[in-house]
């Protein structure tokens, strides 16, 4: 959602003993509000990001192949591609010459610890 949305301005959250089940939610700037939900112990599978603004939404999966939809007043459109084969493949590729020395890091450390902080924020008690 950080490279979505940008800076988040507060976050807060909370989750059982075990972190099995996690709840948060993020305020980024220009008042979006982001609300995840976490279900890590349950036989139930779903991936489903929705994304609301003020002419409708947009729905997607992070991690399945199952069509953008995008909704609003004049109906829905879907939108239906190929999974990328090897997605990942090329950040692999800069973090391994990364670590052999042979380039700059591919990934923020500012944006990881970050993101870091939030995931902490919704998982450690802080009474």
């Amino acid at each position: 959602m950080l490279s979505l949305f940008g800076t988040p301005l507060r976050y807060t959250g909370v989750s059982d003993s075990s972190a099995d089940k996690v709840s948060g939610q993020i305020l980024f700037e220009k008042d979006v509000l982001f609300e995840g939900s976490w279900f890590f112990d349950t036989a139930y599978d779903a991936d489903c990001c929705e994304i609301y603004g003020v002419n409708g939404k947009i729905t997607f999966s992070f991690f399945d192949n199952s069509p953008i939809v995008v909704e609003t007043a004049n109906g829905s459109d879907s939108y239906a591609f190929p999974l990328l084969p090897h997605v990942q493949e090329p950040m692999i590729r800069k973090v391994v010459q990364y670590f052999l020395g042979r380039r700059d890091n591919p990934c923020d450390v500012r944006v990881g610890q970050l993101g870091i902080q939030i995931m902490d924020s919704f998982t450690i008690e802080t009474d």
